[in-house]
């Protein structure tokens, strides 16, 4: 096995070792091995250093090569997050036991992207099938509330399952966000007046067993394939779209409206909902955000619906 000259005399000489001696299989070993030093190379550091922007980098660059190189399979790529993924949990899991501060995993906001150059223009629904969607969701709060942070927002699912009750922000200019904390950075996700009263509706409409905003029945977070069996089993006959390409459409919504990429600006009169806790700044990301540029509106479903059952 070839480390990475990256490898820091921690990972090399303790971590490392322990981790894969669990694996009865040589190959298995390798490959690991192969996959850490990977994006150690890739990136220049230690596998202990590693952030989730690096980390966001190191797939971006396997899934889209450029043309000097040949693209690997997308299997690889999902071995390849699936086993340094498992590192990491196992790195935080025994951060005490080798003596060293730990606690995030940089692989957890890492999004694997379609590797194809385009979208199928059919797999994009229109303003027309999103505004159809949400009013077939209007009788299931929680998958009303996720499904306007996809459609007005962009969220992917696993960001939905990530999103926790001290997530939301308003600054000082009540501006309301979402706020993924990395370790070298935070990340703001500006929410829109309309999905901020969505979001109210159903915080009010909830009763939360964990710190979590998305739960199921049990009382316990929501994983990726219950938010997604949720929304199959909520569109019956009339499921057509994937939550995917519902953020495929959110994305092509806003470029199709005029949205720059990078540019901000201002955005007001968001109401401070009792359920945001303060934030004693002005965030100058959430001045103009991409959302501003959509002129899909959302609106709050009918008050009179059953409580959900996830």
């Amino acid at each position: 096995m070839k480390e990475s000259i990256y490898f820091s005399d921690k990972l090399k000489k303790q971590i490392f070792p322990l981790y894969i001696e669990s694996f009865h299989s040589q190959k298995v070993k390798n490959n690991c091995c192969a996959f850490v030093s990977d994006i150690c190379n890739y990136c220049k550091c230690d596998f202990l250093e590693l952030d989730t922007l690096q980390a966001q980098s190191f797939f971006n660059h396997l899934l889209f090569p450029g043309t000097e190189k040949k693209r690997p399979a997308l299997s690889t790529v999902r071995l390849k997050y699936a086993t340094l993924h498992a590192f990491s949990n196992y790195v935080i899991r025994n951060a005490a036991i080798f003596e060293i501060v730990y606690n995030n995993n940089p692989f957890d906001l890492v999004q694997l992207q379609a590797a194809e150059p385009y979208i199928e223009p059919d797999k994009i629904p229109s303003p027309k099938e999103m505004n159809e969607i949400l009013h077939q969701a209007e009788g299931n709060p929680p998958l009303y509330a996720a499904l306007t942070l996809i459609i007005k927002c962009g969220f992917t699912v696993g960001e939905l399952t990530r999103l926790r009750q001290d997530s939301f922000i308003l600054d000082d200019n009540d501006q309301a966000a979402v706020v993924f904390s990395y370790r070298s950075r935070q990340r703001y996700i500006k929410i829109p007046e309309d999905v901020l009263a969505v979001l109210d509706y159903y915080w009010n409409e909830q009763v939360f067993h964990t710190e979590y905003l998305f739960e199921n029945k049990h009382g316990k977070p929501l994983r990726v394939r219950d938010m997604e069996r949720l929304y199959r089993s909520c569109m019956g006959e009339q499921f057509r779209f994937t939550l995917s390409d519902l953020r495929n459409g959110c994305i092509a919504l806003l470029s199709a409206s005029g949205a720059p990429a990078k540019e901000l600006g201002d955005y007001v009169g968001i109401k401070q909902y009792h359920w945001l806790r303060r934030y004693d700044k002005v965030i100058p990301e959430l001045s103009l955000a991409a959302c501003d540029y959509s002129n899909l509106s959302i609106k709050l479903p009918s008050q009179k619906r059953q409580k959900p059952t996830l």
